[in-house]
């Protein structure tokens, strides 16, 4: 009888003990079901990045010598936010500086007037009709590429592939394609078109060019995906592996692939996306708007400052997805001095305050202590480098 008692009693110990544990898998799933909601509502509030900053810069927010950097004035002067540090390139190199304001590497070379391009792991410096590309990482280790002729374009992928166009002896224009080991993948030549814009693909898969065409004393434009894959003998030969677009009269000054298989093309009159099966859309968000500014993200999105061509006072920040499409719009009264994006963030600084959004423009941050700041570089977690005459600052929100 006592056997049977004992049974029974850890039979109803055990019900009682899956019971409690059934409440606790509801409960735990009804938190993960409210944490999501709010997540997905109320991104402001239940941001993964404001508790990464809070242990990540826990005693260094209120540090003296922690996020104030000061650098040689310059009116040569380009920055980019490189890992944890700022680059700072002018005509005798570039500069690396770490967030307690200490030089963490120096690129020497002559670049009258320095283009940066990055991605988030690296940055790209060179200066239009130079002949040197200066490439350095986050850690601050520099990696040569080979000397060329003169450089017209470069860019560099999110993932650390670099393309370049060039002159060449004997063409008109060359382009050359490197991988991450910095050797060259692909190569082409062109006899008949003038090349004056370049773009390189996640994974080098793609090669974007932007040619010059004459015709009848005229000039045109055409686009080109390449794939490097395949070897081009020929610019002008047909191919399967290429894809042609003629974009008409619109100079073409920049191009970026803003995915895998989206390139935004920024023309003179224009801004087009063009994906890798050959579709060409023009968004028409900006009738009766100058484009004064753009910012790509590694994260399949872009923002544009622009002003109002009927209004004076009338300025508005864009953002489009890969396919042109657009994501967010705000219009000001305030006149906008710089922007920025990376990862999923956009920066706005404006005479009166910085503000950093999400891509749909949603208001994260902001702040009224600017400084004298006239630029600004978002980082990936959510704060910015706020720039000065010869001074940075980092806004932790």
């Amino acid at each position: 009888m006592d056997e049977t008692r004992e049974t029974e009693l850890r039979t109803l110990r055990r019900k009682g003990f899956l019971h409690v544990l059934k409440i606790i898998a509801i409960i735990l799933i009804l938190l993960a079901v409210l944490a999501f909601s709010v997540f997905l509502f109320f991104p402001k509030t239940f941001n993964i990045d404001r508790i990464t900053r809070f242990f990540r810069y826990l005693g260094l927010k209120n540090k003296e010598s922690y996020g104030t950097i000061t650098f040689e004035a310059d009116a040569s002067n380009t920055y980019a936010a490189l890992g944890d540090c700022l680059l700072v390139s002018s005509e005798g190199g570039a500069v690396l500086y770490d967030m307690e304001g200490t030089q963490t590497a120096f690129l020497q070379a002559s670049l009258p007037t320095p283009v940066l391009c990055t991605s988030p792991d690296y940055c790209i410096c060179f200066s239009p009709g130079g002949g040197n590309i200066l490439l350095i990482d986050d850690s601050g280790k520099q990696i040569s590429l080979p000397a060329m002729n003169s450089i017209l374009d470069a860019d560099v992928s999110s993932d650390g592939y670099i393309a370049c166009v060039h002159t060449k002896d004997g063409y008109k224009s060359a382009a050359t394609v490197y991988n991450r080991s910095r050797k060259a993948m692909f190569s082409l030549s062109s006899r008949t078109r003038y090349l004056n814009a370049c773009a390189v693909s996640e994974d080098g898969d793609w090669l974007a060019v932007s040619a010059l065409a004459e015709e009848e004393g005229l000039y045109h434009s055409v686009v080109m995906l390449l794939r490097t894959d395949t070897n081009i003998p020929d610019l002008d030969a047909a191919s399967s592996s290429v894809i042609r677009v003629d974009i008409g009269s619109d100079f073409i000054y920049d191009m970026k692939f803003v995915d895998a298989a989206h390139l935004c093309i920024i023309g003179e009159e224009n801004v087009m996306f063009l994906d890798t099966k050959g579709q060409l859309t023009t968004p028409d968000c900006f009738d009766g708007m100058q484009l004064q500014d753009y910012a790509f993200s590694e994260e399949g999105f872009c923002a544009f400052s622009l002003k109002s061509t009927v209004s004076v006072r009338e300025n508005t920040l864009l953002v489009l997805d890969e396919n042109g499409t657009e994501l967010g719009r705000l219009t000001s009264e305030t006149a906008f001095r710089d922007i920025s994006a990376r990862d999923e963030y956009v920066a706005l600084l404006s005479e009166k305050e910085l503000q950093i959004f999400d891509r749909k423009l949603k208001l994260y941050y902001h702040t009224a202590d600017i400084k004298a700041a006239n630029e600004v570089c978002a980082r990936d977690d959510g704060t910015a480098l706020l720039i000065g005459y010869n001074s940075a600052s980092l806004y932790i929100p």
